[in-house]
């Protein structure tokens, strides 16, 4: 939680001066740095790397000119970490505007210990950097932590606005029949070009975001910077603080699956019928047991967790209502529905699960509140809260065919490639988007769906065509997968 008696005391210029009062002024000592500050703030996260590089390598020694270059990248951070606790201390000011909730709610991303994050930045390796994203009325708020400096950059696009387009480019990307890529380029500029450059200094690779408020709705991923998706440029992960303890935990050596899937139709629902081909060949990747329709039941999927499978993958439909656990319910082989409220109060164990893959719709999805007042969590998030290592959850009503495809080939690329569960997801995620390995095929025909149904023909000018050899590349059929948690 943010402890704002803390950030007042340390920014507190002097006995008459409270900053949640009273906006920070410079004194004559300080002007110095704000000067330097504003020489440097464009190239902040390239000298960041380059005086990491340099500290690193002075446990070996630096010759003098490279003694003399990491003394002044020592006094340029030092700017730019002021820069960064007047940051925090601005945003004390305005928490204290805003209601309780809200205040709580921005609290618990604990944005005044990232600083301890660097150490697990530097261990993860692999160009990871944390992305918190804040909404306040007025604008954007992006803080940026690599493994050698914290920054920010702002978006001045007020959170109406913000909110309009991202449900609009929500509900477009929920139609494979409409042309994504205006509202995408729209977007990019919004929440994510303010940090491109940044990013490019860093040599970042793998982005864990931390979105806030209706930014959960939207992939980063299908954002468009006018000639690639992001998902061609970065691997992305959502960063939860539920998962935090758990980031470096290496992946077993020895995976073995547990498949728990639906193909038959249930009063209400539709036949997943590539679910049994989705789930065989995931079981020719990585040997377990299955488990479809009839004995896919509540005690079977207590028994998978209680023998540890560390990949668990469930293929069925889930139905989230906002504002109820008792509503919102995956949808058993045998019919039954299992609530997640039933998940909580069961206490069902998934710490035993490295990769929960959840084949499914909108298992991403959370909101609403409950009685309570406490906010509703999405299977993804409750299963992390409740042991899981990583979740790849899903954020809208997926289609049946295309999913099958996707599943298996993440988890194909993940075991032949030896690669981490975030590079198999972008990997596969360029393989729709550029058509690679796919048969061809029509995808903007596919209708069947693990949920509700909500796309028909766009009577737009802008209609999406999808290329006969890429019919996957709208980001409908990749981009509602996201990464939750562990991504290594």
């Amino acid at each position: 939680m943010l402890k704002q008696e803390e950030y007042f005391d340390f920014i507190r210029r002097d006995e008459k001066s409270d900053a949640r009062s009273t906006e920070a002024s410079y004194t004559a000592i300080e002007e110095p740095w704000v000067k330097r500050y504003q020489e440097i703030q464009t190239k902040l996260a390239g000298l960041g790397k380059e005086h990491g590089e340099l500290r690193d390598k002075k446990k070996l020694g630096l010759t003098p000119e490279e003694d003399a270059r990491f003394k002044q990248l020592q006094e340029d951070l030092k700017a730019a970490n002021r820069k960064f606790q007047d940051f925090l201390a601005e945003l004390v000011t305005e928490l204290g505007k805003v209601g309780t909730e809200r205040a709580a709610e921005i609290g618990e991303k604990n944005l005044d210990k990232l600083k301890a994050l660097q150490g697990t930045l530097k261990e993860l390796g692999q160009g990871s950097v944390v992305i918190h994203y804040l909404m306040t009325d007025e604008k954007l708020r992006m803080i940026l932590t690599t493994p050698n400096i914290q920054l920010v950059r702002d978006s001045l696009i007020s959170a109406k606005d913000l909110n309009q387009k991202i449900f609009a480019f929500r509900e477009t990307l929920q139609n494979p029949r409409k042309n994504p890529l205006p509202q995408a380029r729209d977007l990019y500029d919004a929440v994510f070009k303010p940090i491109a450059e940044d990013l490019k200094q860093a040599h970042a690779q793998t982005l864990m975001i931390s979105l806030d408020s209706t930014m959960r709705y939207i992939p980063i991923s299908a954002l468009h910077d006018g000639a690639q998706y992001v998902a061609e440029q970065y691997r992305i992960v959502i960063f939860t603080e539920a998962a935090k303890t758990k980031l470096t935990g290496q992946p077993v050596s020895q995976l073995k699956l547990a498949g728990l899937g639906l193909t038959k139709q249930i009063a209400g629902f539709n036949p997943l019928p590539s679910v049994k081909d989705e789930l065989e060949g995931i079981a020719k990747i990585i040997p377990g047991v299955i488990h479809l329709d009839e004995t896919f039941t509540k005690d079977i999927f207590t028994d998978v967790l209680d023998t540890q499978y560390p990949v668990l993958h469930i293929s069925s439909h889930f139905v989230f209502k906002p504002g109820t656990e008792n509503d919102s319910f995956l949808l058993l082989g045998n019919g039954d529905k299992l609530s997640l409220a039933d998940i909580r109060n069961d206490n069902f164990d998934f710490n035993s699960v490295d990769l929960l893959s959840l084949s499914a719709c909108e298992t991403a999805m959370g909101g609403g509140k409950d009685a309570n007042g406490r906010e509703i969590e999405g299977f993804g998030a409750l299963a992390q809260n409740q042991g899981a290592k990583a979740v790849l959850a899903t954020l809208w009503p997926v289609a049946d065919k295309s999913t099958g495809i996707f599943m298996q080939k993440m988890h194909e690329l993940r075991k032949d490639k030896k690669s981490s569960k975030a590079e198999a997801l972008q990997s596969a995620q360029i393989l729709f988007i550029r058509g690679s390995g796919q048969k061809p095929g029509s995808g903007g025909q596919e209708q069947a769906q693990r949920g509700k149904v909500i796309y028909s023909e766009s009577a737009d000018k802008d209609v999406f065509k999808p290329d006969p050899e890429k019919p996957y590349a709208h980001p409908f059929f990749w981009a509602p997968f996201i990464l939750m948690g562990n991504w290594l």
